[in-house]
């Protein structure tokens, strides 16, 4: 756990240099766009193996992080790292951590705190967002908001 504060905290603190400095290539998100559309129909499609929990999971936070871009946000996953936050994304300085839930998940109030413990650390807002089966997209939670006046 503690090898994954340290790569998260080395992400956070590298992302507000990358947002004020980098302009996001528009054929390279063109092409990622492709590739997770196509691995998501893949996986849609039933061709190969059942889907795993990861494989879900995964899908899910690509959906994520594809709303997440077409709302102007620069993202990245925090793949396999087992901490809280599934997606990490920033915008004009403002730091957004999110935690990925389908339908069958559930949260409980230490995950949920320890993800609050997580945005308050990074000045960060965090959400949870949950998909529904019933449901068209995600419900989106605020779980802990920074204090503008304090920053």
């Amino acid at each position: 756990m503690g090898s994954s504060r340290v790569q998260m905290s080395y992400l956070l603190a590298y992302l507000p240099t990358c947002l004020s400095t980098v302009k996001p290539d528009e054929e390279g998100l063109k092409k990622k766009g492709k590739n997770i559309e196509l691995e998501q129909s893949v996986e849609k499609s039933g061709e190969g193996l059942p889907l795993s929990a990861y494989r879900r999971g995964r899908a899910l936070e690509y959906r994520v992080m594809e709303l997440l871009k077409a709302e102007g946000w620069f993202c990245f996953r925090s793949a396999a790292s087992h901490s809280p936050v599934d997606v990490v994304a920033g915008r004009g300085g403002e730091v957004l951590l999110v935690q990925v839930k389908s339908a069958k998940s559930r949260m409980s109030q230490d995950e949920l705190r320890e993800l609050c413990i997580w945005a308050k650390a990074f000045s960060a807002r965090a959400e949870v967002w949950r998909r529904w089966r019933s449901k068209p997209g995600f419900q989106r939670s605020l779980a802990y908001e920074p204090d503008k006046a304090a920053q």
